[in-house]
């Protein structure tokens, strides 16, 4: 399943019980390019991205691989958020976040399942869900001692949970944080880390991280890590260096990851997890 043209490369975006849904991005670094694999039939089907232009940033997909939204004009008195059907050249809404929402940048950090909300960033720590019109539906916050940034934070639907993480690099750390039932759960990790992935399962059970760290003698390693919402570790793997996995969550408890090969051909794998720790060496 090579990208468009060879260039780029192909990551999980999010998987159901009978499909998953990949992003081909391009030179750029931006997904140019939807795959949706049927995992009965192995059929695939490629959809391109709306046309971005060249002053647009922070592209994100729903959840359900059906809607893209974007922003152009950011940072600039001419901000604009659109969005629309995955395969559809033109934008299916449009509006000026900066007309009912304060004054910006604004950023673009994550979309709803179905596409029908959209959460931006305003200022470090404030997150507005708005809807397709660009109304306030409510506004979020996360705990004190992190300030993720941009993508780095996902929250329920509901908006009373949240998954977040951040990566200092004055400092060359990073931590992930949840908060669950009212309970925060904050991981600091080894130092020369950065997390390249976290996501949490639908019910609020799990919570994963893809994380790159470098050891004293300068060698890269990488890692997953499932925790319970109570910080307990309930699987860990060892990745190959510089793989950069994406992590999604199924339904239930199946947790997927990207893994490469000795050659560096990517596969997708699926794990269940169990509610008793387990562990996994490099492969």
């Amino acid at each position: 399943m090579p990208p468009p043209g060879g260039a780029g490369r192909i990551e999980a975006v999010t998987l159901s019980d009978l499909e998953v849904l990949f992003a081909a991005t391009g030179e750029t670094d931006l997904p140019v390019e939807l795959i949706r694999l049927d995992l009965v039939t192995g059929e695939q089907k490629r959809r391109p991205l709306p046309q971005r232009g060249e002053a647009a940033v922070q592209l994100q997909i729903s959840k359900d691989g059906g809607r893209a939204v974007w922003i152009t004009g950011f940072a600039t008195d001419h901000e604009r958020v659109h969005g629309a059907p995955v395969g559809q050249p033109q934008p299916e809404f449009s509006f000026a976040p900066g007309a009912g929402l304060g004054l910006g940048p604004h950023y673009l950090v994550d979309v709803g399942r179905s596409g029908r909300e959209v959460l931006l960033q305003r200022e470090s720590g404030v997150y507005l869900l708005v809807d397709l019109s660009g109304s306030l539906i409510r506004t979020l916050t996360t705990d004190d001692s992190i300030q993720p940034f941009g993508a780095t934070i996902r929250f329920a639907p509901s908006g009373d949970a949240y998954v977040a993480w951040h990566n200092y690099l004055e400092q060359l750390r990073s931590v992930v944080q949840w908060r669950v039932a009212g309970r925060v759960v904050r991981k600091d990790l080894p130092d020369e880390s950065t997390v390249v992935s976290a996501a949490a399962s639908t019910d609020w059970s799990w919570v994963a991280a893809s994380v790159q760290a470098n050891t004293k003698s300068g060698r890269g390693v990488e890692s997953l890590t499932v925790w319970s919402t109570d910080g307990t570790v309930r699987f860990h793997k060892r990745l190959r260096d510089g793989a950069r996995t994406p992590v999604v969550f199924l339904a239930g408890d199946l947790v997927a990851y990207t893994e490469v090969d000795a050659t560096w051909q990517a596969a997708t794998r699926v794990i269940r997890l169990t509610r008793t720790a387990s562990t996994s060496g490099s492969r």
